[in-house]
């Protein structure tokens, strides 16, 4: 497993929850100071009342300034592996050269089956565990998970100098693998620019 468990971490800094009230008394407050100062007083009176023109559009201002608030947010939280989702988390792991693998091909009647957020996030964290040649666990993992969608989780230990045991844990039925496979994550474990 990774050293960073990416679901534990805080919310980042950057993250701050809109509060319409709050907006809406700050965008009253520059209304006011916008006044000349022998009208503020009643311009201030004049923001308290529910029916009030102005009181309106202090309210429209403030409730679009909470929806572009709530956009940025949005926004910051795609940028993060540890938040990113759909084709934003896509396009993240791009950046570590891993990319969604498919667990059930289309058919002329059904959509693709494609692999979760989650297992994404996970292999992506793990990517540069793939660069390593040497043997590490976490290379080993990495590369079986990459190597079907069908595989849930893989974990690999050293029983011994030179020798691996990798256990793979199936996306079907009880999660036994199939023969098919094991042969598919041999073959990636085996091929040459992967060893």
């Amino acid at each position: 497993m990774p050293a960073v468990d990416l679901s534990q971490l805080p919310e980042p800094a950057i993250i701050a929850e809109p509060d319409f009230e709050a907006i809406l008394a700050d965008t009253k407050a520059m209304m006011i100071a916008s006044y000349p100062a022998e009208q503020r007083e009643a311009v201030s009176a004049a923001l308290e009342l529910e029916s009030e023109p102005l009181n309106v559009i202090a309210q429209t201002m403030s409730f679009r300034e909470m929806l572009l608030r709530q956009r940025v947010n949005e926004g910051a939280r795609a940028c993060m592996l540890s938040h990113g989702s759909g084709t934003n988390l896509d396009n993240l792991a791009g950046n570590m050269n891993t990319k969604r693998l498919v667990i059930t091909p289309a058919t002329d009647t059904t959509d693709a089956v494609m692999e979760s957020d989650t297992s994404l996030r996970l292999r992506a964290q793990r990517a540069y565990d793939g660069l390593s040649v040497a043997g590490p666990s976490g290379a080993y993992e990495y590369f079986a998970r990459s190597a079907s969608g069908l595989v849930r989780d893989a974990r690999a230990i050293s029983p011994s100098p030179a020798c691996v045991t990798l256990s793979i844990l199936s996306t079907e039925g009880d999660g036994t693998a199939t023969e098919a496979l094991l042969n598919t994550v041999r073959a990636v474990l085996n091929a040459e620019d992967t060893r």
